[in-house]
């Protein structure tokens, strides 16, 4: 078994009370496929809250505490080729420095024209929008400056492709759940309340067991990805599988073009 055994997914949120929204999934590659084993909301994590700063502070915190596993988030690791600085860690150091996202967003806009540039594996993975999208920008301002950046400091994470993974310090991988579940023909609408939408979580949550990106998905785990309207544990559940089968060829993860060692990369 090649990779980290141990692996999370988690479901991004920039939004002013996060912790209701970002969720986390937990499991173990074992040798029949992954297992998952827990579905938690950020604000149950130690030291956590509904309060974005606690939420996020919470999530630095799983992610340090995890050195040699692998976590999968929904949410940007990188800037287009037009808003990059030289590198990629320029890039995240100079989104550490805006004041906050809406700054953030001003800059990229005032050095685009306002455009909204897509990275290559954007278009790769289809993704449904650019990271400075107006449906986005908070996902991806809060990822870099709240997340990486301050933990890339640390030394206690690597992103892949751009960085190789290291035994001392977590492995970080960009995923995209909708993405992912366009890939194995299961993208229908699940958000939202009534029993339809619910039947269509529950079938998504049996589906990827039957495509092999779950062998198991623990009964409280699977309650959590039915149970919650706004379908943000299900998509930690996909997450966490996409997470899983990137993981499980190690040698792909550290093999990256110009584009993406720039850029970043989106693990479906």
């Amino acid at each position: 078994m090649r990779g980290p055994v141990a692996v999370h997914g988690v479901d991004w949120s920039g939004a002013a009370l996060a912790g209701r929204h970002i969720w986390i999934a937990s499991g173990w590659r074992a040798r029949r496929g992954l297992e998952v084993t827990a579905v938690v909301r950020a604000s149950d994590l130690p030291g956590g809250g509904v309060e974005r700063a606690a939420a996020l502070a919470a999530v630095r915190a799983f992610v340090a505490a995890r050195p040699g596993e692998a976590v999968g988030i929904d949410a940007p690791l990188g800037l287009p080729r037009a808003l990059a600085a030289a590198d990629w860690q320029s890039t995240v150091r100079a989104v550490a420095r805006d004041r906050d996202a809406g700054a953030f967003r001003a800059r990229c806009a005032a050095r685009t024209g306002g455009r909204e540039p897509r990275r290559a594996c954007d278009v790769a993975a289809r993704t449904p929008f650019a990271p400075t999208n107006l449906r986005l920008y908070r996902q991806t301002f809060h990822a870099l400056a709240g997340l990486v950046a301050p933990l890339l400091e640390a030394g206690r994470v690597r992103v892949a492709p751009m960085q190789r993974p290291a035994a001392r310090a977590a492995l970080l991988l960009e995923v995209c759940p909708a993405s992912t579940l366009a890939r194995e023909g299961l993208r229908v609408p699940y958000k939202g309340r009534g029993g339809r939408l619910r039947d269509a979580r529950a079938r998504i949550a049996a589906a990827l067991a039957g495509r092999g990106l779950a062998a198991r998905i623990a009964c409280g785990a699977r309650e959590a990805a039915v149970e919650d309207p706004g379908g943000d544990a299900l998509d930690a559940v996909v997450a966490c599988c996409a997470a899983a089968r990137a993981v499980a060829d190690a040698r792909a993860l550290g093999r990256a073009n110009a584009d993406e060692r720039l850029e970043g990369r989106v693990y479906v």
